[in-house]
């Protein structure tokens, strides 16, 4: 459901706080993250350990901003 709030956002202009959605299976994305700046992000690994990583590259990749940026 928090895939379809908000404003798409080009991968280009990615900012910290906006929802990162990847690796989607039958329309819908299996992971999300939230970006920490414009190439990072903070999410679960399958075993439930919180991580920071690099947003993904993949084609699957779409981002949303549901807050506005901060001035």
């Amino acid at each position: 459901m928090q895939g379809l709030c908000g404003q798409r956002v080009d991968l280009v202009a990615i900012s910290s706080g906006d929802l990162i959605f990847w690796d989607y299976r039958n329309s819908a994305p299996t992971r999300v993250g939230i970006a920490t700046d414009s190439t990072q992000l903070v999410t679960v690994d399958p075993s439930g350990r919180v991580i920071h990583s690099a947003i993904p590259t993949a084609n699957d990749v779409r981002v949303k901003r549901v807050l506005e940026s901060a001035p």
